[in-house]
């Protein structure tokens, strides 16, 4: 087991891509039906982030992003605004695959929500403060790169900028 101690150096401290910062947005206005005589209050949901690699450590960034329906937004759903987003820092190490055996490298990261940069209410990150997580990492001669879960389930594809590696999820809607 790798000891992990979440410390922050210069190797984030430039600013790093965020690959959301440009994405449109799905629909997540549920139609009525005949059960439901309105729309169901809801939002997009959706992971990115954007880490370094320095030998073996790794420092970034994990936002979660809420961008709340019309109908959530009518109810009053978030109320510091119509949509958020949880940040964390992560650092950890970079490693051999876990299970992915095409995979360049494998990553053990923790990861600590960032209070001066989360915007979502506190109610939507109480179960995700802080968090360890593994992943796999395949990637291409152009750069580009996929994220798995150690399950084999994907996460996300990115490509490398500016020395980054910056990655998105897809992008769904998650229903209340």
């Amino acid at each position: 087991m790798i000891p992990m101690l979440l410390t922050f150096t210069a190797l984030a401290a430039d600013p790093l891509p965020d690959l959301a910062a440009n994405s449109s947005r799905v629909s997540c206005e549920a139609p009525a039906t005949a059960k439901i005589a309105k729309l169901m209050p809801g939002a997009e949901q959706f992971y990115s982030g954007a880490f370094r690699v320095d030998g073996a450590r790794v420092e970034g960034v994990e936002r979660r992003y809420t961008w709340a329906n019309s109908t959530w937004k009518a109810q009053g759903g978030l109320k510091h605004g119509d949509d958020c987003v949880d940040v964390w820092k992560v650092a950890g190490q970079k490693t051999a695959p876990h299970k992915c055996e095409d995979c360049a490298f494998g990553l053990v990261l923790q990861g600590d929500i960032d209070t001066t940069a989360t915007t979502c209410e506190r109610r939507l990150t109480a179960d995700g403060n802080h968090f360890k997580t593994a992943y796999d990492v395949k990637v291409a001669a152009d750069g580009t790169f996929e994220i798995f879960f150690t399950s084999g389930k994907p996460l996300a594809k990115g490509k490398q900028i500016d020395g980054a590696y910056a990655w998105m999820s897809d992008q769904g809607c998650v229903w209340f």
